[in-house]
């Protein structure tokens, strides 16, 4: 059985083939816009992989690691409640959440208290505190 990367980089090849042949008839001045336009994407989605992720309010972040192209975060939340104890102290948690950017978009994901259960599982940032 193939796995769900092997199944992806699969597809990945045969888009690229697929959007190649599409290009060939292409003239050479289109061909140079295109280029123009993914690098200027490109170097917009670096820009803002490397910015800093913003801290949501209610929240305060007590350690940040990197993996890839994901960032997890050790978080304390807030719940909003005026008569909870997160109100007076540093919150529920910590938790983990993973951070990503697709398609130019910020996208989190809840990992855990422990994330020994997820499929962060193996990595170092998330078992420790």
């Amino acid at each position: 059985m193939l796995s769900s990367v092997a199944i992806s980089r699969m597809a990945s090849q045969q888009l690229f083939h697929k959007t190649r042949a599409q290009l060939r008839p292409w003239d050479t001045s289109d061909l140079q816009a295109l280029d123009d336009a993914l690098h200027a994407l490109l170097e917009k989605r670096t820009r803002e992989d490397a910015a800093p992720l913003p801290v949501t309010p209610g929240r305060t972040v007590v350690a940040t690691r990197r993996q890839g192209t994901v960032t997890l975060r050790l978080e304390y939340v807030r719940c909003g409640k005026a008569s909870c104890h997160c109100a007076q102290d540093e919150g529920h948690g910590p938790y983990w959440y993973a951070y990503a950017r697709k398609a130019g978009q910020l996208t989190s994901e809840y990992v855990g208290k422990d994330a020994g259960n997820s499929r962060w599982a193996n990595h170092d940032c998330c078992n420790t505190r």
